[in-house]
């Protein structure tokens, strides 16, 4: 009797792929469905109140284009409904199931030499976080933060060359110390900045975490502070 014990990869692979597939396409139907009983609750809020035509007053108004989310099987595409007052007054609808998301730029601020922030460098992919955590534990608003990577090997340990940093463009200030994005009159950079008690210009001590590097001083006029390092990733 013949036996074969070669397995295919590149069968299995296929199999695999249309199980994801269709994995996928159920979950955003699920996630559609569920916003779409987000949206109704919500409407629902405004069911009493009528223009002076006596027509509802939030009404529906289309979709935001369809972007895509990281759940447990991969990116799903989602398109979160949007509503428009008609009495003028601002209402916005956000769903608690699909995180907002965060852009990304190009730029890389460096630990090391200094790069240039180029102005019409073109965003990157989306980032996800729970709205919960942006708001509860940052304190910050979506709008106020930017994901860039990082490179050099000043920083280290703290940062290593090629980690995914989370920069709070509203957080400019060095009081408390803290790792920042700015830019020294030389480059972008990721430093640790701490403020110069009684300093006559105002000025700040620019630190690399990396005893190899030696801090330095500029005064405020000289550096623009892009924003405060608050979250960082890296790959194993």
């Amino acid at each position: 009797m013949e036996t074969n014990n070669i397995v295919d990869f590149g069968s299995r692979d296929r199999i695999s792929d249309a199980l994801t597939d269709l994995l996928r396409t159920g979950a955003q139907q699920l996630i559609a469905t569920a916003v779409e009983s987000e949206l109704e609750n919500f409407l629902g809020q405004f069911a009493t109140e009528r223009t002076e035509a006596g027509h509802a007053a939030v009404v529906r108004n289309g979709h935001h284009p369809a972007r895509p989310f990281q759940t447990g099987i991969g990116p799903v595409s989602v398109r979160i409904p949007k509503v428009r007052s008609k009495t003028g007054q601002p209402v916005t609808f956000r769903s608690a199931l699909v995180p907002p998301y965060v852009r990304r730029t190009n730029a890389r601020p460096s630990m090391g030499g200094g790069s240039i922030l180029e102005e019409d460098a073109k965003p990157g992919r989306n980032f996800h976080f729970r709205r919960s955590w942006i708001k509860d534990r940052l304190k910050a608003a979506p709008s106020t933060l930017r994901v860039v990577h990082v490179e050099g090997d000043s920083m280290r340990p703290t940062l290593e060359d090629g980690d995914t940093v989370l920069v709070d463009m509203n957080q400019k200030s060095p009081v408390p110390p803290g790792v920042f994005v700015l830019h020294d009159g030389m480059g972008l950079v990721a430093k640790r900045l701490e403020h110069i008690p009684n300093s006559d210009p105002p000025a700040v001590r620019v630190i690399s975490d990396n005893g190899l590097y030696s801090p330095y001083e500029r005064t405020a006029d000289e550096v623009t502070i892009v924003g405060r390092i608050r979250w960082f990733a890296r790959e194993l």
